[in-house]
Protein backbone atom coordinates (compact mmCIF):
# COMPACT_ATOMS: atom_id res chain seq x y z
CA UNK A 1 0.00 0.00 0.00
CA UNK A 2 2.91 2.25 0.76
CA UNK A 3 6.57 2.37 0.98
CA UNK A 4 9.08 4.40 2.55
CA UNK A 5 10.62 7.80 0.94
CA UNK A 6 14.06 6.05 0.40
CA UNK A 7 12.02 3.87 -2.54
CA UNK A 8 12.73 0.07 -0.92
CA UNK A 9 9.19 -1.55 -1.42
CA UNK A 10 10.25 -3.72 1.60
CA UNK A 11 11.61 -0.57 3.63
CA UNK A 12 9.15 0.06 6.61
CA UNK A 13 5.81 -0.65 4.40
CA UNK A 14 2.67 -0.45 5.77
CA UNK A 15 0.01 -3.45 4.70
CA UNK A 16 -3.54 -3.40 3.99
CA UNK A 17 -6.40 -5.54 2.60
CA UNK A 18 -8.00 -4.26 -0.37
CA UNK A 19 -11.31 -5.77 -1.08
CA UNK A 20 -13.17 -5.15 -5.13
CA UNK A 21 -16.63 -5.54 -6.17
CA UNK A 22 -18.13 -4.50 -9.21
CA UNK A 23 -18.94 -0.63 -7.66
CA UNK A 24 -16.54 -0.56 -4.75
CA UNK A 25 -12.86 -0.66 -3.63
CA UNK A 26 -12.37 -1.27 0.05
CA UNK A 27 -8.42 -0.86 1.88
CA UNK A 28 -8.77 -2.31 5.51
CA UNK A 29 -7.02 -3.97 8.04
CA UNK A 30 -4.20 -1.93 8.18
CA UNK A 31 -0.83 -3.16 9.31
CA UNK A 32 2.53 -2.84 9.63
CA UNK A 33 4.50 -6.41 8.91
CA UNK A 34 7.97 -4.78 11.22
CA UNK A 35 5.42 -4.29 13.82
CA UNK A 36 3.44 -7.39 14.74
CA UNK A 37 2.68 -6.38 18.39
CA UNK A 38 0.99 -3.21 16.79
CA UNK A 39 -1.64 -6.03 15.30
CA UNK A 40 -4.35 -4.08 13.26
CA UNK A 41 -3.73 -0.32 12.81
CA UNK A 42 -6.72 1.72 14.25
CA UNK A 43 -7.72 3.63 10.65
CA UNK A 44 -10.16 2.95 7.94
CA UNK A 45 -12.02 1.43 6.41
CA UNK A 46 -12.05 3.75 3.52
CA UNK A 47 -14.44 2.76 0.72
CA UNK A 48 -14.44 4.26 -2.96
CA UNK A 49 -16.56 4.20 -5.75
CA UNK A 50 -14.57 1.29 -8.04
CA UNK A 51 -15.60 3.93 -11.16
CA UNK A 52 -13.66 6.83 -9.33
CA UNK A 53 -10.90 4.44 -7.91
CA UNK A 54 -10.40 3.22 -11.01
CA UNK A 55 -10.12 6.84 -12.94
CA UNK A 56 -7.63 8.28 -10.16
CA UNK A 57 -5.29 5.04 -11.21
CA UNK A 58 -5.51 6.04 -14.79
CA UNK A 59 -4.27 9.12 -14.82
CA UNK A 60 -2.26 9.59 -11.74
CA UNK A 61 -1.32 13.18 -9.67
CA UNK A 62 2.57 13.89 -10.54
CA UNK A 63 4.25 15.76 -7.80
CA UNK A 64 6.97 17.93 -8.63
CA UNK A 65 8.56 17.73 -5.36
CA UNK A 66 8.82 14.99 -2.57
CA UNK A 67 6.06 15.79 0.15
CA UNK A 68 8.02 14.39 3.42
CA UNK A 69 11.51 16.36 2.65
CA UNK A 70 11.68 19.22 4.99
CA UNK A 71 12.60 22.40 2.97
CA UNK A 72 15.50 24.05 4.65
CA UNK A 73 15.20 26.82 7.51
CA UNK A 74 15.11 30.55 5.89
CA UNK A 75 17.31 33.44 7.98
CA UNK A 76 15.59 36.73 8.94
Amino acid sequence: MLGCSCGLWGCWPLRTVITVTPETVTWSSFRQPFRKEWGELPMGPYVFTRPAYEAALAEPLRLTEDPLVVPPRTTR
